[in-house]
């Protein structure tokens, strides 16, 4: 008797409704493509320079070298910026 409360009871809970999340649920949806007039290019895109061919260690050398402060807790990228 205890058993069919129970079941009564799973079936009076409301549902919880579905969410919607728009075209994307659609399979054939697409992602609209825009082109873009200029687009940036990366700087790993581009040649290396002698400096970007360096080690962190080697360029912290060169940091120490030209007096740059603070150069022992620089990571590569503020290194070279520094070097520049």
């Amino acid at each position: 008797m205890q058993e069919a409360s129970r079941n009564v009871e799973n079936k009076e809970r409301p549902r919880r409704p579905q969410r919607d999340n728009g075209p994307r649920d659609n399979k054939d949806y697409k992602k609209p493509y825009v082109k873009r007039e200029n687009p940036a290019q990366p700087a790993s895109s581009a040649q290396p320079t002698e400096l970007e061919k360096l080690k962190t260690s080697e360029l912290k050398e060169l940091a120490k070298a030209k007096n740059v402060p603070g150069y022992e807790d620089m990571k590569k990228a503020d290194l070279l910026a520094a070097l520049k």
